[in-house]
């Protein structure tokens, strides 16, 4: 098939070649958007394997109920309390009056259902930073506010048919096919995880085969997430930080099952981002 790549080593550390390190990192913080009453874990696992990739400034906008656990968790990550413990419009107007300067921004992790009219108001005022949308951020209405390549969404093939109305056929090749058209049709770069990755953003597609069958375990999107948006934030477009984010998470998959078996959490990802890292710099 044209335009279809496949993601290798190679491939990412050429991709990774072109961030100037180490000042891009420090002037290019991110923005992580979650949690609830529910859900803490995933966008602490987003801010923690954001920080692993070597993102030294990370911003976590969440309840805050949850501030202060966030706050003994990790003396790395900076937390912006969130009046609600809905992502409501109130929510989303305090947040876009104090919120920092940031190079990307992820919306999602833990952040619950009922937040809709929240994150449009959201993004309709952030839509010209890089954003990454997961869980549940991913609406029928609020994929199509951004409308841009530059914007990522992150998706499991149980999400699919959901937020499309689509059937993702059994074959791969028709899998690639439908991602490909879906990113043409509402404009940006749409990132499915499944037993083989596919990435596209309407012109190009990626796709990786995990060293391993990876087990969508909870909050371990979160993990993809959070290293996808640090790649965002230092100059790298959306299907590049899709791209090497697959990559990362794939092989901390990997370490995880070789030294731990079966029975590891995604907590448990988190210690292997920096070995990854470390080999693809």
């Amino acid at each position: 098939m044209e335009n279809v790549r496949e993601v290798t080593k190679e491939l990412v550390k050429d991709l990774i070649s072109k961030v100037k390190f180490p000042n891009i990192i420090e002037d290019n913080p991110i923005l992580i958007v979650g949690g609830s009453w529910l859900h803490h874990g995933p966008p602490f696992l987003a801010a923690s394997s954001a920080l692993k990739t070597g993102i030294v400034k990370v911003y976590l906008a969440a309840p805050k109920t949850l501030s202060t656990v966030f706050r003994i968790m990790s003396p790395d990550i900076i937390v912006l309390p969130l009046p609600d413990m809905k992502f409501t419009k109130g929510c989303a107007r305090r947040l876009l009056k104090w919120m920092p300067t940031v190079g990307a921004i992820l919306l999602g992790p833990g952040l619950g259902k009922g937040c809709r009219e929240g994150l449009e108001v959201f993004l309709k005022e952030t839509k010209n930073t890089p954003l990454i949308l997961v869980d549940d951020a991913l609406h029928y209405d609020t994929i199509r506010l951004l409308n841009n390549r530059k914007h990522l969404i992150i998706l499991t093939a149980k999400d699919f048919p959901r937020l499309f109305n689509t059937t993702l056929p059994e074959d791969f090749e028709g899998k690639i096919n439908i991602v490909n058209s879906k990113a043409k049709e509402v404009n940006i770069t749409i990132y499915l995880k499944d037993n083989l990755d596919i990435i596209s953003d309407g012109e190009t597609t990626f796709t990786y085969n995990p060293p391993l069958p990876q087990p969508i375990l909870y909050g371990s999107l979160s993990v993809l997430a959070g290293i996808a948006v640090a790649y965002s934030t230092i100059g790298l477009n959306s299907i590049e930080s899709a791209a090497i984010s697959s990559y990362i998470n794939g092989k901390i998959h990997t370490l995880a099952y070789q030294e731990r078996g079966k029975h590891y959490t995604s907590s448990d990802l988190i210690e292997y981002v920096q070995i990854v890292v470390k080999e693809v710099l």
